[in-house]
This record gives C-alpha cells, sequence and structure tokens, in this order.
C-alpha cells in the first residue's frame, strides 16, 4: 500500500532516493510519495526552476547520503511559504535513502527584535540492528520556540513558515502535555536580548539559548546552552528557572518566573500538546498570565501520514 500526496498527479518521470544514479543538485516536483518502507519518490514532470504551481517540493540530490525535501506553497498574495523539511540517510541495512528526519517551523509572534517561531524536530533511528531491520524501531519528536531573523532564514522569498491559527477556544480535550519553553525578552529601544528556555513535561529544564538585537539594529542568532550548569549566573540574571510547573500553573494563572532588574519588554510561557499539535501560548506580567491563547499548525499531507506512522512508534522499544 502507497500513500499518494501529490499537489497534481501527473503520470510522468518518477525519481527515487533510492536508486543509482540519480540527478545531482536541486530539482522541482509537482508531488511526493511516501510509501511504507519510508522512501520518499518525486512524482511528476522534473524541473530545474519552480513550477507555475500553488504548492511543489524541492529536491536536494547529494552525492552523499542525504537528500532533502522542502515542501513549498504560494499564498495568494504572493507569499511563498515553507510548510516542511524532510532529509533521508541510508538506512545501514537496507542501504537503501530513506526518511531519517523532518522539521516545521511556524511564526508564531514578529516584533522588533526578531521572529518567534515554534520549531517542531522529528527523528528516525535504527537501533538496535537487525538483519531485518528495514523501518526505524523508535521514533523521536521535540519541540522548541526560537527567536530569529526570519529574513536570514529565507530562500527563493518564501517565509520561515506558516502562521498557525488561533483557536476561538480552548480544546476540551488536549493532547498530553509533551514539551513547554519560556521565552524572555528584555531590552529598551532597538537594542534588545532574548532567551529561550526548553522544559522537559516534568518541567525540567534542558537547553536554553541567548541571543541579541544589537542598537545598529544587527541580529546576532542565539548560542544555544545544551549542558545546563545550574552555577552559571546567567541563568539567575535572566531570570530562568531550574524548573517550571507546566501543568498546575496554566490553570492558576501564576507561573513561578523569577523577577530580573533587566528592563523586561515581555515573557512568553510556551506549552506544547501532542509534539506540537496544540501549542498554548501564555504572556505574563510578574509571573501572571496576561492572556492566554491556542494555537493550531496547519498539517500538510505528508505529514498526516507521517504523524500517525510517527505515533505508533514514538519512542517505543524494541522487541
Amino acid at each position: 500500500m502507497r500513500i499518494m500526496l501529490a499537489a497534481i498527479l501527473v503520470f510522468a518521470s518518477t525519481f527515487s532516493f533510492c536508486g543509482p544514479g540519480q540527478p545531482i543538485g536541486n530539482h522541482f516536483f509537482e508531488g511526493l510519495e511516501i510509501d511504507n518502507e519510508l522512501h520518499l519518490n518525486s512524482i511528476g514532470s522534473d524541473s530545474l526552476l519552480p513550477p507555475a504551481l500553488r504548492t511543489y517540493y524541492s529536491f536536494f540530490y547529494t552525492a552523499t547520503d542525504m537528500t532533502t525535501v522542502n515542501h513549498f506553497e504560494k499564498k495568494e498574495d504572493g507569499t511563498l511559504e515553507h510548510l516542511l523539511y524532510l532529509e533521508t540517510q541510508t538506512n545501514p541495512v537496507i542501504k537503501e535513502r530513506v526518511l531519517w528526519r523532518t522539521v516545521k517551523t511556524d511564526e508564531i509572534l514578529s516584533k522588533p527584535f526578531g521572529t518567534v517561531y515554534a520549531k517542531k524536530q522529528c527523528g528516525n533511528a535504527w537501533w538496535p540492528p537487525r538483519a531485518n531491520r528495514t523501518t526505524p524501531a523508535i521514533c523521536n519528536c521535540e519541540n522548541s520556540v526560537l527567536v530569529g531573523d526570519s529574513s536570514a532564514n529565507r530562500r527563493w522569498g518564501e517565509s520561515l513558515g506558516e502562521s498557525p491559527a488561533q483557536l476561538s477556544t480552548a480544546p476540551k480535550h488536549l493532547p498530553e502535555l509533551t514539551s513547554g519553553t519560556l521565552v524572555r525578552m528584555f531590552g529598551a529601544g532597538t537594542e534588545h536580548l532574548w532567551i529561550s528556555a526548553d522544559y522537559e513535561p516534568s518541567g525540567q529544564l534542558v537547553r536554553w539559548s541567548i541571543g541579541q538585537t544589537t542598537e545598529s539594529g544587527e541580529r546576532v542568532p542565539g548560542t544555544e546552552q545544551t549542558t545546563i550548569d545550574l552555577n552559571d549566573k546567567r541563568l539567575g540574571e535572566y531570570g530562568i528557572p531550574a524548573r517550571i510547573d507546566l501543568r498546575s500553573s496554566p490553570r492558576s494563572r501564576r507561573f513561578a518566573i523569577p523577577v530580573v532588574r533587566l528592563p523586561q519588554e515581555q515573557s512568553i510561557v510556551y506549552i506544547h500538546y501532542g509534539f506540537g499539535k496544540v501549542i498554548q501560548e501564555n504572556t505574563l506580567l510578574n509571573g501572571v498570565v496576561t492572556s492566554s491563547r491556542f494555537l493550531q499548525p496547519s498539517v500538510t499531507e505528508e505529514e498526516r501520514f507521517l504523524n500517525s506512522w510517527c505515533d505508533s512508534r514514538m519512542r517505543a522499544t524494541d522487541k
């Protein structure tokens, strides 16, 4: 059984990731096909230029084990949005290129200091290796909220990602809480400092990054800290707690966020449910929630298939 994903189904030449003699470089196609073994195949005519279609796929074939696919969509106002990034690696057992990871970004806020965006990344692992292992045994996903310069991430004129839909009311049944992110912005005038800290469902800090917008308007990308040193004085200086109660704080509308001396512009806590299926945004003032909204990112056809596939293997153990 195959899942057919295409903007326009064109019965033309089909290029596969897993065969020899592939074209090297960037190629554009009308559609994408994903089979149950996670091979990614292009559908339609091969073009070296973006087609005049509402949605299409850019395949970049390399001479190594990796191939990348970017899914784009043209909006009515002419904006080109980047919907999804897919990447292949060679399966060590069957020696074929199959899906390795996906990355989805959604613009949440646009501020003078940069763009706040949600990032969802899912990766596959063929471990432990088995003679008959043709598909990954484990699928791991993680969410984060970052601040960056959207213009620096644009290619071919596309935006960094779609803006998720804002739900009119809170969902009656939320998916499982999977992570949280604290974003703090400091500064005055044209100079800003921003902090992004990611937390596990338990509320434990797992990584954080810091970036800035200089007085001249130059945006300095964030530097990620993946080794947590609770004695790091910057955690106290920027008010980044080692733990956040992600479960009861939204109900009480109060988060235990330290007060700092820096001039503060905004503090926001994002809570991710179902690995980005729903995002709750809580804007804070002195730790008190002043506004809250629920956001729901769009889902492409290939994501529908991959989400179902991945959910069945999420953190699975090989038996």
